[in-house]
């Protein structure tokens, strides 16, 4: 299974909205032809796999409609059939507001919710998890799986205290699922506009990631509105480009790295095609773009992170831990890690909180030059788990990693932990 597939139907942005809402006017063909165009120039489509999107006899309007639903779901069978290990599907119109009794926002079908539907059935998924990194919560995605604990849901957007569209209470925080879905629902709320890289960031640490981890998906789909990007008019957030093949990278991990993308939102047409090639280059296989000037998450952010770490405490191990170390220094994290180890706690958990809650915000702060990753045999870390850290490490210092590896021939299967070292480099050293 390797290579990245590419949706993308010309017939899609033949069609127009006809409402006559000036707020409607942002939803334009451009949004697929511009961001169709940057791929093509940047010549990411001529190394992905090109899928035709099934085409079916319909009323003009109902073809339209069925094209965005046909280039996801052939995305879906392509990834699971091993035809391809990823991919991203450019898709009009969106669909993650949609709900099974109306049509909502720009949404006719849910693009993404009826891609998890089908993938659950078609190839008997018991995990799928759907991140949702528009600007607008996705409640229609929510209201499908909210009781659902097959299906993971993580939606980031902008709330403002619930002044922002769709001005719904079940978008805040506290909405954690329902029955059997309780704790499968997570909702990040931006109170503020102007987040930034270290925000999102934060949110993907110290949230998302170790929730996921946890979960451990058979499939990840996402709702790619990059309207969250800077210069959109409807997120108004600072976050660059490059982020979201950072946010991209940190995702490739899970479920073997079987990831679906579809688009949803993005109405600055320059922000929405570099935003677009960024993820596709990611998907792709080449190196993550250079970040820099990233921090401490803005208070803001923080709020909302701790609000939903304390509701999903009660629901997953990984933020449990995180939050018994909320209000420490990062010396005492050391050393409760250090603790835990020599106490014989060599579960998977504690690990990947150490990496996710302190070792990937404190290194992506630093910026290094050069990952240098050294194992000496001690048989506590299973194989598995060191190349999802190793793999998430690739992400700084634009992939450059060295590894130095110690294996005895008695401890098959293992790789030590005991000292294990990740050394981050000055980049004027590299």
């Amino acid at each position: 299974m390797s290579g990245t597939a590419f949706v993308y139907d010309e017939e899609m942005t033949r069609y127009k909205l006809l409402w006559t809402d000036p707020a409607c006017e942002i939803e334009v063909p451009e949004r697929l032809t511009v961001s169709y165009e940057a791929v093509k120039s940047a010549g990411l489509e001529q190394r992905c796999e090109a899928l035709s999107v099934p085409k079916i006899k319909s009323p003009e309007l109902h073809l339209f409609i069925h094209l965005a639903i046909g280039a996801t779901l052939q995305l879906v069978d392509s990834v699971m059939t091993g035809k391809v290990r990823n991919g991203m599907a450019l898709v009009r119109p969106p669909g993650h507001h949609s709900q099974r009794s109306e049509a909502s926002g720009f949404c006719v079908f849910n693009n993404v919710a009826i891609a998890a539907h089908y993938a659950k059935k078609h190839y008997n998924l018991n995990r799928v998890l759907i991140v949702d990194w528009d600007i607008h919560h996705g409640q229609g995605v929510q209201y499908s799986f909210e009781e659902d604990p097959s299906v993971l849901y993580f939606s980031w957007h902008r709330y403002e205290h619930q002044r922002f569209w769709p001005n719904l209470a079940e978008s805040d925080y506290d909405s954690v699922g329902k029955g059997k879905g309780a704790g499968f629902n997570i909702n990040v709320p931006w109170n503020k506009i102007g987040m930034t890289n270290s925000d999102y960031l934060s949110v993907f640490f110290h949230v998302l990631l170790p929730v996921a981890y946890e979960f451990d998906p058979e499939l990840v789909l996402v709702c790619a509105g990059f309207d969250s990007g800077i210069g959109d008019p409807e997120g108004r957030m600072c976050a660059t480009p490059e982020i979201f093949g950072h946010l991209t990278h940190l995702l490739m991990s899970l479920a073997n790295g079987r990831l679906c993308f579809v688009l949803e939102g993005g109405y600055n047409l320059t922000s929405l095609a570099q935003s677009v090639c960024q993820t596709l280059q990611t998907l792709l296989g080449d190196p993550t773009s250079l970040l820099t000037g990233i921090g401490s998450p803005c208070h803001s952010a923080l709020d909302s992170v701790h609000n939903v770490r304390a509701v999903h405490q009660n629901f997953t191990v990984l933020l449990l831990f995180a939050a018994q170390s909320l209000n420490i220094d990062g010396r005492t994290a050391l050393l409760c890690l250090s603790l835990r180890m020599l106490q014989g706690v060599h579960c998977r958990a504690s690990v990947m909180q150490a990496v996710l809650g302190l070792l990937l915000p404190l290194a992506y702060e630093f910026n290094p030059g050069l990952v240098l990753e050294v194992l000496a045999d001690s048989a506590v870390l299973e194989v598995s788990v060191w190349v999802q850290i190793s793999s998430l490490l690739q992400g700084l210092a634009q992939g450059r990693t060295l590894t130095l590896l110690q294996v005895s021939y008695c401890h098959v299967g293992r790789v030590g932990l005991c000292y294990w070292k990740i050394h981050l480099c000055w980049p004027d050293l590299c």
